[in-house]
């Protein structure tokens, strides 16, 4: 009995250790810098991603990420037997080390983490005490996704994209008909009742569609009054009047590029160019389609919330997806569901009616009695205290107002009630995403599209506070996984939501650092970005897209972050970046290259394979670059960004010193259209391996990276030169006769398995071997 207590005391005394260990090392300040051996491990960097499980062959291949130069060694507990891991390499902060498990349809697993004297555990969550453990779960589903094929997406902006009627083409935009004076024409006057209805110094003029040739810096005389009124709210706002019959009339073109899925962007009802605020989600925008349903304007069918079933522009958009379905063309859009445009019709049923609305729980409304100062024209609502007029946060509308007296009070309540918007815009305004009529409203529309044809959706998230729906969301619309679900979230690092079907910007930062002078960013850490993408065949591959820089244009700003906050400032260089660095085309090339090279479904963003450059949203978003345009009027940038390549721009640019401007040709690239058409034809053709083909690394120096692709024998060589000297390499390939350049048709002998290739400077050679 007395060794029996003893035994207690001491495992007692053990696990007391154990927790002790935990909050000692808590109350450690951590070195200044990470180092491998020193007995500290900075637990709050490792982390656990499924979407990096790997099947291959009766194995599975896992990974760790922990924070770099941090640990020494990892090992892999599965089903009582211990596995190694190695490191695969680092991208900034993060070092990844990666094991390789049997393959078992279920299995439990934990980390045995070792740093000098220091061992720490990771399942489900981390310890030093081995009995608390938590382990992970892998259930095997990898397997049947292997044959699955590599598809080729298009993501197009419709505004920008072209313009295939102009019958359609917005007469106003998101500031709504009532900042703009009313147009001549009669028929498009009567197409909404309030134009010009808010105070005077708000009304921007005639609204003008943009011209696709024009400079697009150039400001009209309407947003030159925005920008005094809004300030740089107006700089998103032009519109250009793309449409779905100008995707229609570029059919042929997505079928000689071999698109599998047209993405397009929200084609939605709302006033704005991206369409992602939405005023209904259960109509398209007229804009996109046509103006009138037999003989009524949509604008005021869609504004009355008068329940018909279909427009004609929502009849003309199911006649847009058979046409595309007949050439095997599948069609998603982009969707914003976690906010809506202040339009929204139940929105503006709490404007008007406050609380006693039905749909006040639609939205995260604080009530409040506070009373402002008010110095307008109309008495609703107003109250004298001492001499002064002041008015509540909240004034309900009534009948016998004039529509100047609802549009005022309407324009107050917004202003004055305390909701929950899109950061400080007020105009974008959070749904509430736990209310179950807002669920089943988001459910409803959406399946409306899905059965009249839509192939899925890119889902737009900004708030990540709202998983649990969007899984549920997800669940309810695809139970038979018959459509397309991705995931759009910039930040994605704590999200519930499978990392499989989430875009990675991750990967694209990749890219921009290492294209950029400033970053430091070498070949070794590309691959490795390279590597854990790879990994991931449900992925969306893409190096530029709606929300990021264009990538040549990073190539000549140095470091930026890849999200949606950036602006093309009076800093950055917004010029075509070839003029000032005549290599940056092909170092685009080998992004190109790279980005085809890997696993997963691969994705062009519209004017890419045109060197379309531009900074964030909207440069971004310009008039696609069509042959049918040319000549294209000179775009403009500010002087005073140049100063430093004066010598370089002579002769190259316009210099307008009154202005303060340069200008400088808009043209798109042949050059860089044939590679693109070059290289899909390849990944066409070699389909099998780039989908399936493990993938090895070759070379990695600071310029240089080598990467390969082999499968069921066959090997396939990519091999990029960033710097602007020639290198020569010899490479191991195994058995086999020669290399065959498929870019230009050269071979390279294979002797003793090795061969020897030279990468031009700033080059791009992609080999494929011969038995």
């Amino acid at each position: 009995m007395k060794k029996l207590k003893i035994l207690f005391f001491l495992s007692a005394l053990i696990l007391s250790s154990c927790k002790n260990l935990e909050t000692d090392i808590d109350r450690v300040a951590p070195p200044l810098k990470s180092a491998k051996g020193d007995g500290y491990i900075f637990r709050n960097y490792i982390s656990y991603d499924k979407s990096y499980e790997l099947v291959e062959g009766n194995n599975i291949k896992i990974i760790l990420k922990v924070k770099n130069e941090d640990i020494e060694k990892i090992d892999i507990i599965a089903n009582s037997k211990k596995y190694k891991t190695e490191s695969i390499g680092s991208i900034g902060e993060y070092e990844y080390f990666e094991g390789k498990i049997p393959n078992k349809e279920e299995m439990n697993f934990y980390f045995e983490i070792s740093d000098g004297n220091l061992t720490y555990y990771f399942g489900e969550q981390g310890t030093f005490n081995k009995k608390e453990i938590e382990p992970l779960k892998y259930i095997g589903n990898l397997n049947k996704q292997l044959n699955s094929e590599s598809k080729l997406w298009y993501k197009v902006n419709i505004d920008t994209f072209y313009n295939g009627q102009i019958e359609n083409d917005p007469i106003f935009n998101e500031y709504g008909p009532e900042s703009f004076s009313e147009p001549n024409d009669v028929r498009i006057k009567e197409l909404v009742d309030n134009w010009g209805t808010q105070e005077v110094k708000k009304i921007l003029g005639q609204f003008e569609v943009s011209n696709w040739r024009e400079n697009f810096n150039k400001k009209s005389q309407w947003e030159k009054k925005a920008e005094s009124v809004y300030g740089q709210e107006s700089e998103n706002t032009k519109r250009y009047g793309g449409d779905f019959k100008g995707l229609l009339a570029k059919k042929d073109y997505f079928k000689e590029m071999k698109i599998n899925i047209l993405w397009i962007s929200s084609p939605f009802y709302s006033y704005s160019n991206s369409k992602e605020d939405i005023i209904d989600y259960k109509h398209i925008s007229p804009d996109y389609g046509t103006f009138y349903t037999s003989n009524k304007s949509e604008f005021k069918i869609l504004n009355s919330g008068e329940n018909i079933e279909n427009t004609n522009s929502d009849e003309y958009f199911v006649e847009f997806l058979k046409e595309f379905h007949k050439e095997n063309v599948k069609v998603v859009s982009d969707i914003v569901l976690d906010y809506v445009s202040y339009r929204f019709l139940p929105f503006q049923d709490i404007l008007k009616n406050g609380k006693e609305s039905k749909y006040w729980d639609w939205f995260n409304i604080k009530e409040s009695s506070k009373e402002y100062l008010y110095n307008g024209t109309s008495d609703e609502g107003v109250i004298i205290k001492n001499g002064e007029r002041y008015r509540n946060s909240f004034v309900k509308v009534h009948q016998n107002l004039s529509k100047e007296e609802i549009q005022e009070i309407q324009n107050w309540n917004r202003n004055h009630m305390d909701y929950d918007s899109f950061g400080a815009n007020r105009e974008i305004v959070k749904l509430n995403l736990k209310n179950k009529d807002v669920q089943n409203y988001l459910k409803e529309s959406a399946k409306k599209w899905l059965d009249l044809g839509l192939d899925g959706y890119v889902i737009k998230i900004r708030d990540t506070s709202n998983d649990d729906f969007y899984k549920d969301f997800e669940e309810d619309l695809n139970k038979d996984n018959k459509y397309i679900f991705k995931y759009d979230m910039i930040d994605n690092r704590n999200t519930k939501l499978d990392k499989k079907e989430i875009l990675n910007y991750e990967f694209v930062d990749s890219f921009q650092k290492f294209y950029s002078s400033t970053t430091g960013f070498k070949s070794e850490d590309l691959y490795t970005s390279i590597y854990l993408e790879n990994r991931n065949i449900n992925a969306v591959t893409f190096i530029e897209g709606t929300d990021i820089d264009r990538l040549n244009s990073s190539m000549i700003n140095g470091e930026r972050e890849v999200d949606t906050n950036n602006k093309q400032t009076f800093n950055y260089k917004g010029i075509d970046p070839s003029i000032i660095n005549p290599n940056v085309p092909n170092l685009y090339k080998q992004a190109i290259a790279l980005e085809f090279f890997l696993s997963g479904d691969k994705s062009i963003y519209y004017g890419s394979e045109k060197f379309m450059w531009g900074g964030d949203i909207p440069h971004n978003k310009k008039p696609m670059i069509w042959d049918e345009y040319v000549p294209y009027y000179q775009e403009s940038d500010y002087i005073s960004k140049y100063k430093d390549y004066k010598n370089l721009l002579d002769g190259k640019v316009l210099f307008d010193e009154v202005e303060g401007t340069i200008k400088y040709t808009v043209k798109g690239s042949k050059d860089i259209e044939d590679f693109y058409r070059k290289i899909i034809n390849i990944s066409i053709d070699n389909k099998e391996i780039l989908h399936k083909g493990t993938l090895n690394k070759l070379k990695a120096a600071d310029n240089v990276l080598i990467i390969s692709k082999e499968f069921d024998g066959n090997m396939i060589i990519l091999a990029i030169n960033r710097s602007g000297k020639e290198e020569k390499i010899i490479i191991e390939t195994g058995r086999g006769k020669n290399l065959v350049n498929v870019l230009n048709g050269e071979k390279k002998d294979i002797l003793n398995r090795e061969a020897e290739i030279v990468i031009p400077a700033y080059g791009t050679l992609i080999y494929k071997k011969n038995k």
